[in-house]
């Protein structure tokens, strides 16, 4: 009733799993870079922005692309590509709010110097130690987690791996430590 399952040939599974030689990369370069551009540079709008990304896919590729099969490998990078751009702007839209959210913003309206400026700088190193303190205060665990996304910017997979905990561990550690921070972090009421 069903048509019998083929088994894949042996040697195409090694294939997907050998790592890629120069030469392979070098004429996947050729041949998929400029597409792959153009698709991160209309998806990001900024050319600086596409050529970081490129350079991001094909690290990947180096590292990881003996994992799919020869004939998936130019789907298999434009995925990576758009996987590559929606990191970017995740990562920058969090630094945007992050600093939206604590408005560490500098003002153009003070010339530097002035007595507004120096207690704004005051104020944000008094805030940045208790930052400090808050993290150190966080369990062993937590803060490993925190450091770890913040200081080396790792995704949380990255995180997962290099710790050897599931993924959904690291992403927990993180909420309950962000919660944590929000809590010691709270600005005392106005008298």
């Amino acid at each position: 009733m069903f048509p019998a399952k083929s088994t894949p040939d042996p040697s195409e599974r090694l294939a997907g799993t050998a790592a890629l030689s120069r030469a392979e990369v070098d004429r996947l370069y050729a041949e998929v870079a400029p597409g792959l551009q153009r698709f991160l540079h209309s998806l990001l709008g900024c050319e600086a922005d596409a050529a970081d990304c490129l350079q991001d896919c094909f690290a990947v590729l180096v590292a990881r692309g003996g994992e799919c099969l020869p004939a998936a490998r130019k789907a298999w990078l434009y995925s990576v590509a758009r996987n590559q751009a929606a990191a970017l702007v995740r990562r920058r839209a969090t630094g945007r709010r992050a600093t939206e959210r604590r408005g560490i913003e500098q003002t153009q309206a003070e010339p530097p110097g002035s007595v507004w400026d120096v207690a704004d700088l005051a104020i944000r190193a008094e805030r940045q130690q208790q930052v400090r303190v808050a993290i150190e205060s966080l369990r062993p665990e937590q803060r490993q987690v925190v450091e770890l996304r913040i200081q080396e910017d790792l995704t949380f997979k990255e995180i997962a791996q290099r710790l050897n905990i599931p993924l959904g561990t690291a992403l927990s550690r993180m909420h309950k430590a962000l919660q944590r921070l929000a809590e010691g972090l709270q600005d005392p009421p106005e008298i």
